[in-house]
């Protein structure tokens, strides 16, 4: 497992080797990346990169030079690199940042941070939340409470990605919701809370 501030640092250098020599991130070399690149970083480590991050053009021939970044992948990546120091971001600052951080192209959107962060519409000004999957617990009790305890009301749509990981066979995640949270509507959306108040 590489290190996540590590691998930020390849991925960046893969994305300004891709802008300075006026590639674009879904078609250039990955031999010439790897070789302009192994004198900052091991090549296993640029390979791995590149292969977690993006994919070879030639279907029918995996070993094929021509390499694309996978734009959601990479989008999701810079997101987590600008929200991981914080544990709140001004919106709109967050997306003007975000935007700015991707390699040129790419388009960011707000469903690209499935699982790694929230929006919090209440406050004034909006924020975004950085609150990873991968940091909550595998049991699904206290998973829910984690949930619970960072926002008070969820829709089907935002709780979706920090359940989804935990859904079995006939345990889906709306399944999963209904035993352990109840429902309201406001305003026409359906919301999730607490299954029983906070003693």
């Amino acid at each position: 497992m590489v290190d996540f501030d590590y691998l930020a640092r390849v991925i960046s250098s893969i994305s300004a080797l891709i802008e300075e020599n006026s590639w674009h991130f879904g078609s250039f070399s990955r031999l010439e990346t790897l070789a302009t690149l192994e004198e900052l970083y091991p090549v296993e480590i640029i390979d791995h990169a590149l292969q977690s991050y993006g994919y070879s053009l030639g279907p029918a021939n995996p070993h094929s030079d021509i390499w694309q970044l996978d734009e959601e992948k990479v989008c999701k990546f810079f997101a987590e690199m600008l929200l991981r120091p914080t544990t709140k971001f001004n919106l709109e600052e967050f997306l003007t940042a975000w935007k700015d951080s991707v390699p040129e192209g790419m388009m960011t959107q707000l469903t690209q941070l499935r699982g790694i962060a929230f929006l919090e519409s209440e406050t004034q000004p909006a924020v975004i939340r950085y609150f990873p999957v991968q940091n909550l617990s595998e049991d699904i009790k206290v998973r829910f409470e984690e949930l619970f305890e960072a926002k008070d009301r969820w829709s089907l749509e935002e709780i979706t990605p920090y359940i989804e990981p935990l859904t079995v066979g006939k345990l889906t995640v709306s399944v999963l919701v209904m035993k352990h949270a109840r429902s309201f509507s406001s305003s026409g959306v359906k919301y999730f809370t607490r299954k029983y108040m906070k003693q």
